[in-house]
């Protein structure tokens, strides 16, 4: 599978090989591995192993990597196509089968805490994604579109960590200590 610009996946700067599902060669590191990997018997009795990339991982670490702020994933007459938007710019990165599709709209509703089965209603909910530099939290919007589809649109929030301290936000000595007070203070501010 290709994404729109002919390539076989997004790669990057060593470390951050991160390929598009079902595209993982041998000597390839990818980051974005399921969690789980699936065993199974072959034929001959012997154990293969799944370790093809997670779908959903693979999307939100791709766009991260392109400092994108919103993830969306909408049906169209071909299957289903994933665009990234990147300084206020649409732009396709994917073209999926309606199944992959399917695979990555439901494990967008699992990590937010949808109920997958619900494909008729729209649906919010709210992601934290893991990092050490970087609070991200993304927000996800799911929305019936026809016949048994859906779209989905994530916005990417990041919170750099010298802004989790509300001492780096830049207030005067005395305007801290007025908003510090009034933040410990059981009614709010005075």
């Amino acid at each position: 599978m290709r994404d729109i610009a002919g390539r076989d996946r997004i790669g990057r700067e060593p470390g951050w090989d991160v390929a598009w599902f079902g595209e993982s060669g041998r000597d390839e590191n990818i980051m974005a591995k399921s969690s789980e990997v699936e065993r199974r018997e072959s034929t001959n009795g012997e154990l293969s192993v799944d370790t093809r990339p997670d779908p959903f991982k693979t999307v939100v670490l791709n766009a991260i990597y392109e400092k994108a702020t919103d993830i969306h994933v909408n049906r169209i007459d071909e299957g289903v196509m994933v665009f990234y938007r990147v300084d206020g710019i649409i732009h396709e990165k994917r073209l999926l089968s309606n199944a992959e599709g399917r695979q990555l709209i439901n494990q967008i509703k699992t990590a937010a805490g949808l109920d997958a089965m619900k494909s008729f209603v729209p649906q919010e909910g709210q992601i934290k994604w893991p990092d050490d530099d970087v609070r991200r939290d993304i927000r996800v919007t799911i929305v019936p579109v026809g016949y048994d589809a859906e779209s989905a649109h994530l916005r990417i929030l990041s919170f750099p960590k010298e802004a989790w301290e509300i001492a780096n936000l830049g207030f005067s000595e005395s305007d801290l200590e007025d908003v510090s007070s009034s933040i410990s203070s059981m009614g709010g501010s005075s």
